[in-house]
């Protein structure tokens, strides 16, 4: 995902739903788009991403999927969940991990 290896919360945000669950080093909720963006603006203002790799996907199965990323940040390393679902003919993101 380019929008993570460019700390862009923004483009990031454009994947989520009107609402999205998002958990951030064990901080978490159900959020709206807006209060997700500016949560993980705010991770990204501390952490600047190095590298970001692909570390597991599964197949489409009910209309939802997940990738599993292995982010390095100049704070350290996190695993980020990410589940994806298809509402309304459209991919988004319906949660979103960094652990």
């Amino acid at each position: 995902m380019e929008a993570f290896k460019s700390n862009n919360a923004k483009a990031i945000s454009n994947y989520f739903g009107s609402n999205v669950s998002l958990s951030i080093k064990s901080d978490g909720g159900y959020y709206s788009k807006f209060q997700a963006e500016m949560l993980l603006s705010d991770f990204f203002q501390s952490n600047k991403t190095s590298e970001i790799k692909q570390v597991q996907r599964t197949s489409r199965t009910n209309n939802s999927f997940y990738i599993v990323y292995q982010l390095k940040t100049s704070s350290g390393t996190y695993r980020v969940f990410t589940k994806f679902s298809q509402i309304s003919g459209e991919t988004q993101i319906a949660e979103l991990r960094i652990e």
